[in-house]
């Protein structure tokens, strides 16, 4: 069992990432993918994507606020998601 098995314990703060990440949309989930795993600019990101800068920006912006919504402030620690975490959403 991988370290990503182990460590999703119900309630956990790795497990409400991921379930937070299995609840966005398609556009939000590519967002998130290209900002923190392809480390691009949300301009970079808009150009990829042949969106508009703003609309890129509202999507980075509902995926902070359902993550800060989810994860209790005590909880909040940094959490990494790997391309593996990833390919599994």
């Amino acid at each position: 069992m991988g370290p990503l098995k182990q460590q999703n314990v119900p309630g956990s703060p790795i497990d409400i990432t991921l379930g937070v990440l299995r609840s966005l949309t398609k556009l939000e989930r590519l967002v998130v993918a290209l900002y923190y795993y392809e480390q691009l600019s949300l301009e970079e990101i808009a150009t990829v994507l042949k969106k508009r800068q703003s609309t890129v920006k509202a999507a980075f912006h509902r995926v902070h606020q359902k993550m800060a919504l989810a994860i209790p402030l005590e909880m909040s620690e940094p959490v990494t998601v790997s391309s593996r975490t990833m390919e599994h959403l």
